[in-house]
C-alpha cells in the first residue's frame, strides 16, 4: 500500500511545477489543453456523422455523440478558465503595481 502522504506529495509538485512554467500565462496553457479537447471533440463529432451517414452505424451503438460533446464542453470550458486566469494575472500585478514582466539586459541604452 501507498504511503498517503505520497499523494499529497505528488499533488505538490505539480503545483510548484505549475506555477514555475505558467503562472505569467495561464492562458498558454489552459488553451492548448482546451484547444486539442475542442479538436477531439470535433473529430469524435465527425466521425459520428461519417459513421450514420455512410457507415450506417446509429449514434446510439457508438459512445462518439456524447464522448465529442464531452470534449467540445471540456475544451470550451478550459478556454473560458484561461481567459478569467488571464484577467486574475493582470488583476494580481495591477494591485501590486507590478510588472509581469522584467528586463534582464539592455543594450544600446544610453541614459541621460
Amino acid at each position: 500500500m501507498a504511503y498517503p502522504g505520497f499523494f499529497k506529495v505528488i499533488l505538490d509538485l505539480i503545483v510548484v511545477k505549475f506555477l514555475t512554467k505558467w503562472f505569467n500565462k495561464p492562458m498558454h496553457f489552459f488553451g492548448a489543453v482546451g484547444f486539442v479537447s475542442l479538436a477531439l471533440g470535433v473529430l469524435a463529432e465527425g466521425l459520428a456523422v461519417y459513421y450514420k451517414f455512410w457507415a450506417h452505424i446509429s449514434f446510439v451503438s457508438t459512445p462518439l455523440p456524447t464522448v465529442g460533446a464531452m470534449f467540445v464542453i471540456v475544451g470550451a470550458q478550459c478556454v473560458l478558465f484561461g481567459l478569467i486566469s488571464e484577467v486574475l494575472m493582470r488583476t494580481y500585478y495591477e494591485a501590486q503595481d507590478k510588472n509581469p514582466w522584467q528586463i534582464n539586459e539592455t543594450l544600446n541604452f544610453q541614459h541621460d
